[in-house]
């Protein structure tokens, strides 16, 4: 009996896993759209073909690389802040974990793309000031290594540093910058590293805490292929969720 459930739980499981999988792929979204349109015309709805169309549009543009870059850049339009400190006071840096790779591993972690490229830039900074002491939010973890002592070992594998604070594990923007108020001085500035289209949360976050931060940026980047991908699919889903939480935090009053 107690296999036949076990062999229950796994088919569920298993059938649970392939429908997140159909709702990751980039052309599901495109193909609802696309059949909700054909009822539309059916019907002759003309409102309904109207969003339907526009539906449509969005979808086929966000699962290319020039759709992705352009959602993700809008955010970076409200980012009006500087890309670059010039403050010569500051000598202390956050860095803002960007998560961990869809890839799988051994020990279940391995940093993303968005994060290696926050951890460069960052290390741009460390280049120059040998002296910054380099904090990390814990974030998330999957096997043996969270998000920060990841980002640590990249850190160390590239710079000569040992300077390096970790904080507890947080699961957001709101909490990765929150469980860091114990181990920071309001008194003070930090430089804040993150990507472009992550700043605007992240800043209105450090400024609702009171942390004094001198905003640091990774380069706003544009693809301009039209060849549908699953990154570009992701992207697009970052920069939705970037808008959705702006939102949401403004509503909640954490930002």
């Amino acid at each position: 009996m107690v296999r036949v459930q076990g062999n229950k739980d796994t088919v569920l499981a298993n059938f649970i896993y392939v429908i997140k999988e159909i709702l990751q792929l980039p052309i599901f979204w495109l193909v609802i759209s696309i059949l909700l349109l054909c009822t539309a015309l059916i019907f002759f709805n003309y409102k309904a073909i109207v969003m339907s169309l526009l539906t449509v549009a969005f979808w086929s543009l966000s699962i290319t690389p020039l759709g992705s870059s352009l959602f993700l850049g809008s955010l970076g339009l409200i980012n009006n802040r500087a890309d670059v400190c010039v403050r010569k006071d500051v000598n202390s840096l956050i860095l803002m974990p960007g998560g961990l790779s869809w890839r799988p591993t051994i020990d279940g972690g391995q940093l993303s793309d968005w994060s290696i490229t926050r951890a460069d830039r960052a290390l741009e900074i460390l280049r120059v000031k040998h002296n910054t002491q380099v904090i990390l939010p814990g974030g998330l973890g999957r096997g043996q290594y969270s998000e920060a002592e990841l980002l640590k070992k990249y850190i160390q594998s590239k710079l000569d540093i040992s300077n390096v604070l970790i904080g507890k594990k947080s699961k957001n923007t709101f909490e990765n910058l929150e469980t860091l108020m114990p181990m920071i001085s309001k008194d003070k500035p930090y430089f804040l590293v993150t990507s472009y289209w992550h700043m605007p949360r992240a800043k209105s976050v450090a400024d609702k805490l009171s942390i004094i931060t001198c905003p640091v940026v990774t380069k706003i980047e544009i693809d301009w292929s039209l060849i549908p991908s699953y990154e570009a699919h992701w992207h697009s889903k970052a920069a939705l969720h970037e808008w959705i939480g702006l939102v949401w935090y403004k509503v909640k009053g954490k930002n």
